[in-house]
C-alpha cells in the first residue's frame, strides 16, 4: 500500500494589521506634548510567510523616514513638532504592503494658560 502526502502552504498578503498597545486617539489623534516621548509599540500582521515590519515617520513636508526600531517594536520615539505621523508597514515578499498610520497632534511645551497670563501681564 502506497500513501500520498499532500502538504498545503496557503500564502496570505498583509492583511488585518494591528498596533499594541493602541493608542488613545483624540479626534482621531494622538495628542502629545512637543518633548514627550511615545512608544513602545508592536506592530502585527497576518501574513503567511510573516510580513518583515518597519516602522516610519512622516514629518511636516511630507517627507517619510526610518523611525527606530527593532522589526516589530517601534522604540521610544521623541516627537518634535516636525513630527505628523508614525506608520507601521508590513511589507509582503519585497512587493504587497500594508500600512497603519497614526496621526500626531504635537502640542507646544511651552504654551499654556500660565505663559499666556505672564505674557500679558
Amino acid at each position: 500500500m502506497q500513501y500520498l502526502a499532500i502538504w498545503c502552504v496557503f500564502v496570505d498578503q498583509p492583511d488585518n494589521i494591528s498596533i499594541d498597545p493602541e493608542p488613545e486617539l483624540n479626534n482621531g489623534r494622538l495628542t502629545v506634548k512637543e518633548g514627550e516621548t511615545i512608544g513602545p509599540y508592536d506592530c502585527s500582521s497576518d501574513c503567511n510567510p510573516p510580513c518583515e515590519i518597519k516602522w516610519k515617520y512622516k514629518d511636516i513636508n511630507n517627507n517619510v523616514h526610518d523611525a527606530s526600531s527593532n522589526g516589530y517594536e517601534l522604540s521610544i520615539l521623541k516627537v518634535n513638532k516636525n513630527i505628523s505621523l508614525i506608520r507601521c508597514v508590513a511589507i509582503y515578499k519585497q512587493k504587497d504592503m500594508m500600512r497603519k498610520d497614526i496621526e500626531l497632534d504635537i502640542q507646544c511645551k511651552y504654551f499654556n494658560i500660565t505663559n499666556l497670563i505672564v505674557l500679558f501681564y
